[in-house]
């Protein structure tokens, strides 16, 4: 009596394969640029600030009680996802532009600028 190995079929891998691309194309979509801040400077100019706030309302300090702490939450996971692609990625900018004056390696520190940075609450 005699065991043989039962091989799995190629539909199961290449299923596996497509599952595991549009994974990372998904993730990847997290590791582009954000817009540029209001009042930043940039290639098509600057783009105007917004007025002063008002003073804080009794329903916004309510509001940034409670939504904050999820707000947080997604901010760190989105910084997370973020910092697994930007490292390959910086390994990989390093590797091709070793002097470091590519606009990879500045479009890569203003992206995790952006996902990683202030605000850090909601309102």
């Amino acid at each position: 009596m005699s065991l043989k190995r039962q091989h799995t079929p190629v539909r199961g891998s290449a299923r596996r394969v497509l599952s595991v691309g549009l994974l990372v194309l998904g993730i990847a979509g997290c590791a582009t640029q954000a817009a540029r801040p209001i009042g930043s400077s940039g290639a098509w100019g600057t783009t105007p600030a917004l007025p002063p706030p008002s003073d804080p309302s009794p329903a916004r300090t309510v509001l940034n009680v409670i939504a904050t702490p999820l707000f947080l939450m997604l901010k760190a996971a989105v910084c997370a996802t973020t910092a697994v692609i930007a490292v390959p990625s910086t390994a990989i900018a390093a590797l091709s532009d070793p002097a470091g004056q590519g606009w990879q390696r500045q479009d890569l520190d203003e992206g995790v600028a952006a996902n990683c940075g202030p605000p850090y609450v909601l309102y």
